[in-house]
């Protein structure tokens, strides 16, 4: 499957190396799949045991609406990249903004994550994905050593005004949110 950016993940990596003899007479599951792949299968598998779980598993309505989602189209128009990036204390701070978390032990980085839990993110590409852009993710934080490469990042994704990222250090207080607009 090829996504928008060009990222290309296989199907096949989804599906459990189960030996025969572990069945034993039994279900056992045989994959466990993100949302993206279950709509692969809907729109492209032509067995009649998977398109009959796909069934069970989503409504009706839900079934007829992935089974159009195009999986490598460009994200909807309200999410664009080079948005402004604002970053500004909150509530929590008790630091100025400073371009390099203090270190604690060794080598720090900024942790940040999403406002809303919605928006995760992918570590190979360096992607922030809503849920309604269909897209592999890994993690719901992302980790850069310097505010820079916090704003630089944020201006390269497709997002929409208003979202919010919060950007956390080592220290208690060590607290800032970047505010796209």
């Amino acid at each position: 499957m090829t996504f928008f950016d060009g990222y290309k993940r296989n199907i096949i990596d989804y599906v459990y190396d189960i030996h025969e003899s572990a069945f034993n007479g039994r279900e056992v599951p045989i994959m466990n799949t993100p949302e993206w792949v279950d709509i692969y299968l809907i729109q492209n598998c032509p067995f009649e045991f998977i398109q009959k779980r796909m069934k069970e598993v989503y409504t009706e309505q839900s079934y007829k609406r992935i089974s159009q989602v195009n999986l490598s189209a460009l994200p909807p128009k309200h999410l664009q990249k080079n948005r402004n990036v604002v970053i500004k204390t909150i509530e929590k701070t008790r630091f100025p903004i400073h371009n390099k978390p203090y270190k604690y032990k060794g080598k720090t980085k900024w942790m940040v994550e999403a406002e809303t839990p919605l928006w995760e993110y992918n570590e190979e590409t360096n992607t922030w994905v809503s849920p309604e852009i269909y897209y592999p993710t890994t993690s719901c934080s992302a980790y850069f050593g310097s505010l820079k490469a916090v704003v630089r990042n944020l201006r390269n994704q497709y997002l929409p005004t208003g979202i919010k990222f919060y950007i956390l250090g080592e220290y208690v207080g060590e607290d800032y949110v970047a505010i796209i607009k």
